[in-house]
């Protein structure tokens, strides 16, 4: 038996950050499917095969030809809320290619809206939770209806077009448990990322669930109960990664620093082994101490990335970000004086905010003054706490989000958080943001003083070029 997992094209996608800035960050592996292949080729006797569709920059019609030449019995696919359309054209090409597939889907959106996702005629199965041990149990049940029913999170069709499922599947608590994502089954030489200078990328996890209550953000397939694993084990794939001559890693952990003493010891570890790579986190302001920041920058840390979100404390309250101006301030002084770099995250659009509260937020952002500055406009998202603010005063009149679950359109567009400033305002704002921060002369200077190649120095340009050349600073 043969199983494809599919991360699938950008195309009829939507973005949250503007076009050009998606590019520059870098390419990454699709870490939620190599975890499940890794799993699959450990715990089941089932070939798998992994078609990472952006980083091979496929199409639809060479992703049907890729699935003709495989020849699979069953098919599954990674969902995010914005790739939605992409994943069922990928699910149609594989009921086209092969009548006889069964298409499963797994992924954040998935987990979201399981009925929804099972409602579609070329989806099978939807995996609900973490996909690691359920699509064991699936695969391993494979034709045996009755058993196939009891997957836990597993939701599916009845021959009469009932859809059912066998209860919530739990949290994983050993996280050692779990096996390295299967990286060898992609060509890993097509990641990189723009921000680190080590040599390809990687991208790895070392903890599941956040603990903290931001207003704009879920994570309700990774829950809230925080759970990391062992610096042993995590320094174990590091490895892996050094053997493939990957020198680059971005720790993409919601929250890298919630556990100071753990981190503490994964840079021990890192020591101990003597790593030479370079690696980057992302961090919660107010998590930093001292120590921390000096073990992470001799062990090999480049780059901390925060989210600040905004400039100005009322609008940080109304988001439950729990943080404060002088408290940020403080963070990128205390992380530049380490000697690491500084990336940080900022909204404008946020619930209450008015056009001058925006306009200290771009002003916050040159004060701060990071290596590299992200801005977006706030998108509602599903099951986020401001959302259900929006649903609960009528502010969007209708479940927007659901109703996109169940019938997506090409043309949809991710509404913005219109209060006090009109959303072309918003747009305009954002990209003055963009063009204010990084095309200040003292900001190019500095970079291209940071040039080691040629290579490097032609994707600053052109990095630059795209960022002048914005015109909608979303695709919205």
């Amino acid at each position: 038996m043969k199983i494809i997992l599919i991360n699938p094209p950008e195309e009829c996608t939507f973005n949250t950050f503007p076009g050009a800035v998606e590019k520059s960050l870098g390419v990454f592996p699709p870490l939620g499917l190599l975890y499940v292949a890794a799993s699959i080729k450990q715990y089941t006797d089932w070939k798998v095969e992994v078609i990472d569709a952006v980083a091979e920059k496929l199409s639809f019609s060479q992703i049907k030809e890729r699935i003709k030449e495989s020849a699979p019995d069953a098919a599954g696919i990674t969902v995010m809320t914005h790739s939605l359309i992409s994943s069922l054209k990928v699910a149609e090409t594989a009921k086209e290619s092969f009548p006889g597939i069964k298409v499963i889907f797994g992924g954040p959106h998935a987990h979201l809206y399981p009925e929804n996702s099972i409602f579609f005629n070329c989806v099978d199965y939807v995996s609900t939770g973490e996909g690691e041990e359920a699509i064991v149990s699936l695969l391993r049940s494979w034709g045996d209806p009755d058993k196939i029913k009891a997957v836990p999170g597993l939701f599916f069709k009845t021959e009469s077009g009932q859809i059912k499922h066998a209860g919530p599947c739990g949290y994983i608590k050993d996280l050692d448990k779990i096996m390295h994502p299967a990286i060898e089954l992609v060509d890993y030489k097509k990641y990189y990322s723009s921000m680190l200078n080590g040599t390809g990328a990687a991208s790895m996890i070392t903890s599941r669930g956040c603990p903290y209550n931001c207003g704009f953000c879920a994570r309700p397939n990774l829950g809230k109960k925080f759970r990391a694993r062992s610096p042993e084990d995590i320094s174990d794939e590091v490895e892996k990664y050094i053997n493939l001559g990957i020198r680059a890693i971005v720790f993409f952990d919601d929250t890298f620093t919630i556990d100071k003493e753990r981190v503490l010891a994964i840079c021990r570890e890192f020591g101990r082994r003597d790593f030479d790579i370079s690696w980057s986190v992302r961090a919660h302001i107010n998590d930093i101490t001292i120590p921390m920041l000096s073990a992470m920058k001799k062990a090999g840390c480049e780059q901390i990335n925060y989210g600040v979100e905004s400039g100005n404390n009322s609008v940080l309250e109304r988001i439950n970000k729990g943080i404060t101006t002088e408290k940020a301030i403080e963070t990128f002084k205390l992380t530049k004086q380490a000697g690491l770099k500084t990336g940080a995250y900022f909204m404008i659009g946020c619930p209450g905010e008015t056009k001058e509260e925006m306009r200290q937020t771009i002003a916050f952002s040159i004060k701060l003054n990071p290596d590299y500055c992200y801005f977006t406009a706030l998108v509602p998202f599903p099951f986020t706490q401001i959302y259900s603010d929006g649903l609960a005063n009528g502010r969007f009149g209708n479940d927007y989000w659901s109703e996109f679950s169940r019938n997506p359109q090409v043309d949809f567009r991710p509404r913005l958080w219109i209060e006090n400033v009109p959303e072309e305002e918003i747009l305009k704002l954002l990209k003055s943001a963009y063009k204010k921060f990084y095309l200040r002369p003292s900001y190019i200077i500095k970079r291209l003083l940071e040039v080691r190649s040629v290579p490097e120095l032609k994707k600053k340009i052109t990095a630059g070029l795209d960022i002048c050349a914005l015109g909608k600073p979303l695709d919205l």
